[in-house]
C-alpha cells in the first residue's frame, strides 16, 4: 500500500514513521568534503553545508576526515627502552597502576603492549608470535 510520493518522486510506504532516508555519499560529495577540509573549514560548517549532523559526517565520511579530526589520545607505540623500564619496575615490585602512571598510559594499554614483561602468559605467547620467535 502506497502513501504517496516523496520529494524525489519515489513512492513512500505507509507505516515507516516518517524517518529520513539513509544518506549514501557520492564521489562528488566525498570530493567536496575533502576540498572544504583543505580550505580550512570546520567540521560543523561542513556538516551544515551537506545538510547532516556532525555525527553523521563523522560516521559516513570517516576516510575523508582522517587526519583532520583527531579524537582521543595518540596510539602508544612500545620501544625497547619502555619494555626494559616496565620489566625493571615490575621486578622491583611496582603495581600495574604505578607502572602505567610512569609510562603515562592506562592499565589496559599497559597490559596490551607489555603483557610479556608483566608476566601475562597469554600476552607473552602473542608477543613471541609477533616477534617471529
Amino acid at each position: 500500500m502506497s502513501g504517496g510520493l516523496d520529494l524525489f518522486g519515489e513512492p513512500v510506504a505507509l507505516g515507516r514513521g516518517g524517518s529520513r532516508r539513509r544518506h549514501v555519499p557520492t564521489a562528488a560529495q566525498r570530493a567536496r568534503v575533502k576540498a572544504m577540509l583543505a580550505e580550512g573549514q570546520k567540521q560543523p560548517a561542513i556538516a551544515a553545508a551537506l545538510g547532516m549532523s556532525l555525527e553523521t559526517l563523522y560516521a559516513l565520511y570517516r576516510d575523508e576526515m582522517a587526519g583532520w579530526c583527531k579524537r582521543g589520545r595518540p596510539r602508544h607505540v612500545p620501544t625497547p627502552e619502555t619494555r626494559q623500564r616496565v620489566q625493571v619496575l615490575r621486578e622491583s615490585g611496582a603495581t600495574l597502576l604505578s607502572i602505567a602512571a610512569a609510562l603515562n598510559v592506562s592499565e589496559p594499554t599497559l597490559v596490551l603492549h607489555y603483557g610479556g614483561q608483566l608476566g601475562c602468559r597469554r600476552r607473552r605467547q602473542i608477543q613471541s608470535m609477533e616477534d617471529g620467535q
